[in-house]
């Protein structure tokens, strides 16, 4: 009897003593991106390519006519659920951009 209460009492202990080193580890790696030492989710900005909004909006341009393209061809209803998406999005990114919003410099 004192034998299963130790392997219970064990394999409980093990259980426990993982969850809790696994738990942490899972909000450490939530906490904060860091980026060539530049921590992104503090309020940073984050270094990176960035086009001025004239040329922005000709991507954008491009984009949405490429998408306008595939949306005509695609048959496969998941196809067209993810590029009406992405059409929705960068629309909604144009807008913006014509709206005058911007990034802090």
């Amino acid at each position: 009897m004192k034998k299963v209460n130790f392997k219970f009492f064990l394999t409980s202990f093990f259980i426990a003593l993982s969850i809790v080193f696994l738990g942490s580890m899972e909000a450490d790696a939530q906490s904060m991106l860091t980026t060539g030492g530049t921590s992104i989710g503090s309020g940073a900005i984050p270094q990176g390519d960035f086009v001025d909004s004239n040329e922005a909006q000709n991507i954008l341009g491009d984009e949405l006519a490429d998408l306008k393209n595939q949306l005509g061809t695609v048959s496969n209803a998941n196809d067209l659920a993810s590029l009406e998406s992405k059409y929705v999005y960068f629309t909604a990114i144009g807008e913006n951009i014509n709206s005058g919003v911007t990034v802090p410099k």
